[in-house]
């Protein structure tokens, strides 16, 4: 037989005011909220990084449980007692008010609680494109966008001191306003407030103190490990002496013609007795060929045997007596990558990378890292002294540049702006977010120092990564 309260509310059998049938109904009417709440946040921030997701947890979440809680309280009301024969009950539309108090609380607490600097200070930071400096003439500014433009304004006020355009968490774009825009081919920065950088119009402007400008040199290349920097334009070669550049004197006459037209095209190397260079020579007889030439602090020799028939494309020197060279096979037109060491050249087995496009290496010691692109998605090996081995790279697209790093490992740059970290063992890509406005220029080079990476790309753009987020 039924029970019927005092109050004439029907309660199903086997259920009283108070059972397990409210349990059911606030796990249910619970989960109504949280799915509501948890698509709303999905719809308006998509991105999901781990940073975003922690901080406007703490700001917008209640906001959308409380938005949330009025939908789950809807939905009870309206479908609730047919996905649920137990929330056809008194303690349903209670815990269904409760939902409506709870969303109204959440917005009462969000407009007159959390503090508007606060709020403007993360929201800005999360969101840089969000924040403008151009309000609305038609009407009067709130509290909350008066103090999102009072922290843009002091962001740039900042930026503008330390020389930066803008910046977003690790990443800073350095602000090359009145240089030529120009891609950047080639960055070397001692310090986290000084680098070089050469552009593909020959220029070389200098970024130091807060302040770009263009030095009046013409460099094709620049070239440097540690302190040591050396750069080249045609076939005169510079060396960085107390900021400046310097013309060195070398004899090529020792190795090739001297009526012959030489025309360098890369540099390697670390100290005045020991650079290696590739250039182009031609002469009245011959056909143009690509030379591997060495300076030894007193002569040119030039360094490559015709029987290693290979056309190279790149070299690379970070150690005393040693050197690394990537180019293609004549016969296959195959990856071919040539290592020396003390007096001797050596072919690596390269097998394996036969249907890659390999674009650079770098010398890790006796070490190898080579990279490039395979069915249009990014590939690297790694050798071990005894062969090369694929290493997983989490890039769909190809690999363009690799430097090492300063504090061990290496970095690396994909198309469409990524970067990759090598730490000795496996790759990460950096999730963290180029700065606003990067988005169309590609990444073209880099350089680490004293744990500071310096990025060039096309267009002018001059990036800097370093621990310390702020300018």
């Amino acid at each position: 037989m039924l029970e019927a309260p005092s109050n004439g509310e029907f309660i199903p059998p086997g259920t009283h005011a108070g059972s397990g049938a409210t349990r059911v109904a606030a796990a249910v009417l619970a989960l109504y909220g949280a799915v509501a709440g948890l698509l709303l946040y999905i719809l308006i921030f998509p991105s999901g990084a781990a940073v975003a997701m922690f901080l406007l947890a703490a700001l917008y979440l209640p906001l959308f449980m409380g938005i949330g809680g009025l939908l789950g309280g809807l939905l009870g009301f309206l479908i609730g007692p047919k996905l649920h024969p137990f929330l056809n009950t008194g303690p349903r539309r209670r815990l269904a008010a409760m939902w409506l108090a709870m969303g109204l609380a959440a917005l009462l607490l969000l407009r007159f609680v959390v503090p508007h600097a606060v709020y403007a200070k993360l929201s800005c930071w999360l969101h840089p494109g969000a924040c403008t400096l151009e309000p609305d003439p038609t009407r009067a500014m709130t509290a909350l966008e008066k103090a999102k433009l009072d922290t843009l304004l002091n962001d740039r006020a900042r930026w503008a001191h330390a020389g930066i355009k803008q910046c977003n968490g690790h990443w800073c774009q350095i602000d090359l306003s009145g240089v030529q825009d120009a891609d950047i081919l080639s960055v070397y920065g001692r310090a986290n407030h000084s680098v070089w950088a050469v552009q593909s119009s020959g220029s070389v402007v200098r970024f130091t103190h807060g302040k770009a400008t263009v030095t009046g040199d013409r460099l094709r290349q620049i070239h440097g490990c540690g302190p040591s920097a050396y750069g080249f334009w045609e076939r005169t070669v510079y060396r960085w002496v107390d900021d400046r550049l310097v013309p060195m004197d070398i004899p090529w006459s020792d190795a090739i013609p001297s009526s012959a037209a030489l025309k360098l095209t890369a540099i390697a190397g670390c100290s005045d007795a020991d650079l290696w260079f590739l250039g182009e020579h031609t002469d009245s007889k011959t056909l143009p060929q690509t030379l591997v030439l060495h300076y030894d602090g007193q002569h040119v020799r030039s360094m490559l045997p015709r029987s290693m028939a290979i056309r190279p494309t790149m070299i690379g020197s970070d150690t005393p007596g040693q050197a690394w060279l990537l180019g293609t096979k004549m016969r296959t037109n195959q990856p071919a990558i040539l290592r020396f060491d003390h007096g001797t050249w050596t072919a690596l087995p390269t097998e394996r990378m036969s249907d890659a496009h390999m674009t650079a290496v770098l010398g890790l010691g006796n070490s190898l890292l080579a990279v490039g692109a395979l069915a249009g998605a990014g590939v690297a090996y790694f050798w071990d002294g005894r062969s090369f081995q694929e290493t997983t790279i989490p890039s769909r697209y190809a690999i363009r540049a690799v430097r090492a790093a300063f504090e061990g490992g290496a970095w690396a740059l994909g198309e469409y702006n990524t970067v990759y970290r090598w730490d000795h063992e496996s790759w990460s890509r950096q999730n963290e977010p180029l700065p606003d406005g990067t988005g169309r220029a590609s990444l073209l080079c880099l350089h680490s120092s004293e744990q500071t990476l310096w990025v060039g790309g096309s267009s002018g753009l001059l990036l800097r990564r370093s621990q310390d987020p702020e300018p």
